[in-house]
């Protein structure tokens, strides 16, 4: 079980817990190993989200990045379409240009990087600054104007870059933990190895047992722990020559940021 995840453990512990409790309950092991199983399954479960392999922030972020993309196609075409409209003015068609030229200049930047859309962000706020009243007087369908709309769109942006500053404040307290959450795993591994060995001994001893007690209470476990390493073995010979693809774009799904 040497290849078995945090979240696999997780997994497995609530496996024997709940689907398997009256069989825990048919021999001594079982019954004097449950409450070590419970205590360290709530200890399982009480480690951080990143820890079982989530990201710190990620949904926080991709609903920002959504946000964001959204406002910015939105000025990006109706902009385009103020240009186009024959009964607009020339000054309120250059200055919807002027505005689509500085904030979205092309819809291919609304797929940059977490941290570059929140620089640019941070580097129009001067321009917005002197457009704004210019901007307000072009009214847009929602009722409310061109200013508001570039408003909401560079404030995506700044939250985009506070929440990147919240990740890292977090991965400093992630490494500090590293220890800790490496040994939880570790002690884990090793109470189902003692469990496990103890069963077969009691086995061994009594006929009370049935003949696939060991099987079936970690079927599931020895199921996890075959596909991690089946799948580790697929992926060391594709590992040695997959360092060419180019990175995706966006932070995400890849943890970090």
């Amino acid at each position: 079980m040497r290849s078995l995840t945090l979240d696999d453990l997780r997994l497995g512990f609530n496996d024997l817990l709940e689907e398997h409790a009256d069989d825990l309950e048919r021999s001594i092991t079982g019954k004097l190993y449950r409450p070590l199983l419970e205590q360290k399954a709530a200890e399982i479960e009480g480690l951080p989200g990143a820890a079982l392999g989530g990201a710190p922030f990620a949904a926080e972020l991709a609903e920002a990045d959504a946000a964001h993309d959204a406002l910015g196609a939105a000025i990006f075409h109706l902009t385009q379409a103020i240009v186009m409209h024959p009964g607009f003015d020339e000054t309120t068609k250059d200055l919807a240009q002027r505005a689509q030229q500085t904030f979205v200049p092309a819809l291919g930047i609304l797929q940059a990087r977490y941290a570059d859309q929140a620089a640019f962000a941070l580097r129009k706020r001067p321009a917005f600054d002197e457009l704004r009243p210019a901007l307000e007087r072009i009214p847009m369908p929602d009722g409310s104007n061109l200013a508001t709309w570039v408003a909401a769109f560079l404030d995506q942006g700044d939250r985009i870059g506070r929440l990147l500053d919240e990740r890292a404040e977090a991965g400093v307290g992630e490494v500090r933990a590293a220890h800790s959450v490496m040994a939880v795993r570790s002690t884990a591994v090793g109470l189902l190895g003692r469990f496990r060995r103890a069963i077969r001994d009691e086995m061994a001893s009594s006929s009370d047992l049935p003949r696939d007690y060991e099987a079936r209470l970690f079927a599931f476990l020895d199921q996890l722990d075959q596909s991690r390493r089946e799948a580790r073995k697929r992926r060391k010979p594709s590992q040695e020559t997959s360092n060419t693809a180019d990175s995706p774009s966006k932070d995400e799904p890849p943890v970090g940021g």
